[in-house]
């Protein structure tokens, strides 16, 4: 087994210990277009790649195309999948900007492959991440779809407009998720982790709330899970 470190006092793979012996790794600083992510629209929205200046690199530029209730794209990264094990550390990180609009339904983390994420104010498949519905607060949420359980720990955070946030998400074997903003441990579940493979995975919906098209700038994307 690969030696295991620590993030913020977490097991999880280490951010300059990247030995492809000892973990798979993904990372995207979305320069180019891989071609790897599958957009479904919730009868609206886009979600593309472009080199605009916004952001160093280049970014991953998602839009609702719509301020309806509910409209906006699904997406996920199906080229790379993690599955949660006993003794196995998984992780995943983003960077983020919320452009013009607070208010939205969102999801972002790791999810079992589904074209319909976000269900209401709830997650339907195997997922683990932060949620937002109505509102700009984010809730913190693990769903095992063997049991249909969820753990939900609310308000960890707020969505902020046009600054650069980090979401990250440690998991340690079947017992242990620890979820982090900017660097900070925002909350820990230890209950119902899922055991189904994941992939990193996007939600961004107009909500009741929104005034206008909700959009985010995803600057990079990393996901590590030990072999």
């Amino acid at each position: 087994m690969a030696t295991v470190v620590t993030y913020n006092g977490v097991r999880a793979p280490s951010l300059t210990d990247l030995d492809a012996r000892k973990y798979a790794v993904y990372f995207d600083d979305f320069v180019a277009d891989l071609g790897n992510d599958t957009v479904t629209a919730a009868t609206a929205g886009t979600g593309a790649h472009t080199n605009d200046g916004t952001a160093d690199g280049g970014m991953y530029r998602i839009n609702s195309a719509s301020a309806t209730d509910g409209q906006g794209p699904n997406i996920q990264f199906k080229n790379f999948s993690v599955t949660p094990a006993a003794g196995k550390s998984i992780y995943f990180e983003c960077g983020l900007k919320f452009i013009d609009e607070a208010a939205v339904d969102l999801f972002i983390g790791l999810s079992s492959i589904n074209t319909t994420i976000m269900i209401t104010d709830d997650v339907d498949p195997d997922s683990v991440g932060f949620v937002s519905f109505e509102d700009s607060s984010i809730d913190a949420v693990t769903r095992d779809d063997a049991s249909e359980l969820v753990t939900k720990t609310l308000d960890v955070g707020t969505v902020t407009l046009n600054s650069l946030t980090k979401f990250a998400i440690a998991i340690d074997g079947l017992s242990k998720i620890s979820y982090y903003i900017n660097d900070a441990l925002v909350a820990t579940s230890t209950t119902n982790v899922p055991a189904g493979s994941m992939v990193p995975s996007i939600v961004l919906h107009a909500c009741s709330g929104s005034t206008a098209q909700p959009e985010i700038y995803l600057d990079y994307l990393f996901a590590a899970v030990e072999r």
